[in-house]
């Protein structure tokens, strides 16, 4: 079951997982669906109620209220009017809108926050191996230490063994904290 909603929540996956595999674009009057691939800049996009919006656009007829819960966290909608941008990833809650697409998908400014949140992904994923390499030696030090400050205070004077070893790792525990 962990696993499974991991799986739900991982942002391994590609951005194109979480856009429709198809969008309904009108040309000359008539509507016909197309994959999202070959979405071009001047096509025009029909976007229904609850429908996710798949390339930047502009609002060309009717008022989109955009949901860009997914992309921004924002959980009210967005009233967008004739003429007004639209982002990639937001979803559109109400009557049908029509929109005409400005950028390719693979362009879109969504597209741009998810690999730019991959690439900076990988970076931490190397600081965290380093920090965790450092960790260990920096632990393994502080506990020779207090054991040593113990054995030492043990012979010159007992009573004062558990305050030392207690103060060297109290001090030491917030750098171990941000380290781990």
């Amino acid at each position: 079951f962990q696993n499974k909603t991991y799986e739900g929540l991982n942002f391994d996956r590609q951005y194109q997982s979480y856009f429709p595999l198809a969008a309904a674009i009108r040309k000359n009057g008539s509507e016909t669906t197309i994959p999202i691939t070959s979405l071009r800049p001047g096509d025009r996009i029909v976007i229904r109620n609850n429908e996710i919006i798949p390339a930047d656009a502009v609002v060309m007829k009717g008022r989109a209220q955009i949901d860009y819960s997914f992309v921004t966290g924002e959980s009210h909608p967005k009233l967008k009017e004739v003429g007004e941008l639209v982002f990639a990833g937001g979803k559109h809650v109400g009557s049908t809108v029509e929109l005409e697409a400005i950028k390719d998908v693979s362009e879109s400014k969504l597209v741009q926050l998810w690999n730019d949140f991959g690439s900076s992904e990988k970076s931490r994923s190397r600081l965290l191996t380093l920090s965790t390499t450092i960790g260990k030696h920096f632990t393994t030090a502080i506990l020779t230490l207090a054991a040593l400050t113990g054995l030492f205070w043990l012979v010159v004077d007992s009573t004062r063994l558990l305050d030392a070893v207690t103060a060297i790792l109290i001090v030491a525990c917030p750098c171990a904290l941000a380290l781990a």
